[in-house]
């Protein structure tokens, strides 16, 4: 029961850290929502599939302000932190000179 409550607590945090994105949602998303559980519901296994990164293509634009933010956060933590592996003074191991 104790890891019951704890999974309904996750999913309300989970929820609770979307809804901005919540309040932009139309009938689309919930289209979406449901042909995604018609998936998993009536799958009869799964797989994991390696796919290489470039391969992927793009399926619709981000175009709501919410993503573009967080898209846009994402991209500068990830300059930062790229400018932080190439700096000179990085060291992979602490026992290197």
């Amino acid at each position: 029961m104790q890891q019951f409550i704890v999974k309904i607590q996750q999913f309300i945090s989970y929820l609770w850290s979307k809804r901005s994105e919540l309040q932009s949602m139309d009938e689309r998303d919930m289209l979406l929502a449901k042909v995604v559980m018609d998936i998993h519901r009536q799958r009869t296994h799964s797989a994991f599939v390696f796919v290489p990164l470039f391969s992927l293509k793009q399926i619709h634009p981000i175009n709501r302000k919410n993503s573009l933010n967080q898209t846009r956060k994402l991209s500068l933590r990830c300059i930062k932190f790229h400018e932080v592996l190439v700096a000179p003074s990085w060291k992979c191991c602490p026992d290197q000179h």
